[in-house]
């Protein structure tokens, strides 16, 4: 029960970490200080709409690379020709040096070396050069505060879980040599720090792309005496339990409305051109 116990409190703490960054990337764009309008469970389920399709990809690319793995293990078995041959990324690299200092002198086929050696090395700079670009997109569009570079997110995922996969992998193998004791440990650490920073730059750029007058969703709100809309001055921002926040981009402020004195609300979504 005390096991139990421990594990419950630690996901608590771990699900409202993720919805603090959850909220914080995105409302923070707008200077507002959502925790003073949110409760702890609204704080918990906020972050879920995004966690699905991350989780998605991260599962399907592991998924994948242990498919892979699996395939050139049994290449290995059933091929000389890459038995003595290093299948990672780097792989070929790594054996073109070893065949550089051995006065390129090899029993293997020209046809296969070939393959090896220019074939795999080439494809994976492109690879490379595009994941490497790629990332550096991103991180101009956050840098300059803009929204999506593309207009689905997936590339964003992708991309994210690709990074998180690597850096995880990265601290495991590094721990297990000099502190395997910690590894694990370590391990998961930088997983849970990459996660929480691929969420927050995702809501991040949600924000930033409302900024630049792309609302997701039109709103009306109707009151006792006066009905407001959102325009192209006026924009919907997102809202709580109790409160809906608007922007007015004139004047670079924020209007909160109680959702106590609304009698009426219309949201729609806004059609992509």
């Amino acid at each position: 029960m005390k096991d139990f116990s421990t594990i419950i409190s630690i996901t608590t703490a771990f699900l409202l970490t993720v919805g603090f960054v959850t909220n914080y990337g995105f409302y923070s764009q707008f200077d507002i200080d959502i925790f003073t309008f949110m409760n702890s469970s609204e704080i918990i389920l906020s972050f879920l709409p995004l966690t699905i399709p991350l989780i998605i990809s991260l599962f399907l690319i592991i998924n994948y690379s242990l498919l892979l793995n699996n395939r050139f293990e049994d290449e290995k078995k059933a091929n000389k020709f890459i038995l003595n041959k290093d299948m990672t990324f780097w792989g070929p690299f790594k054996d073109l040096i070893k065949l550089t200092k051995n006065k390129f002198k090899t029993e293997d086929k020209i046809g296969e070396t070939l393959y090896h050696y220019i074939v795999q090395i080439f494809a994976r700079l492109i690879y490379l050069v595009i994941f490497i670009g790629l990332t550096y997109i991103y991180i101009q569009a956050f840098v300059k505060k803009q929204g999506f570079p593309s207009e689905s997110p997936i590339t964003f995922f992708v991309i994210s879980t690709i990074w998180i996969a690597m850096l995880s992998f990265r601290i495991n193998k590094y721990f297990n040599y000099r502190l395997k004791e910690i590894s694990s440990k370590m391990t998961m650490i930088t997983f849970l720090i990459s996660f929480l920073t691929v969420i927050y730059f995702y809501n991040s750029f949600k924000a930033f792309r409302i900024l630049e007058k792309s609302p997701i969703y039109s709103v009306e709100l109707t009151f006792k005496d006066s009905i407001v809309k959102t325009n192209n001055k006026l924009i919907y921002i997102g809202k709580t339990k109790e409160y809906y926040f608007l922007r007015d981009l004139e004047n670079n402020k924020n209007i909160v409305y109680n959702d106590r004195i609304i009698e009426n609300i219309k949201i729609n979504k806004i059609k992509e051109k």
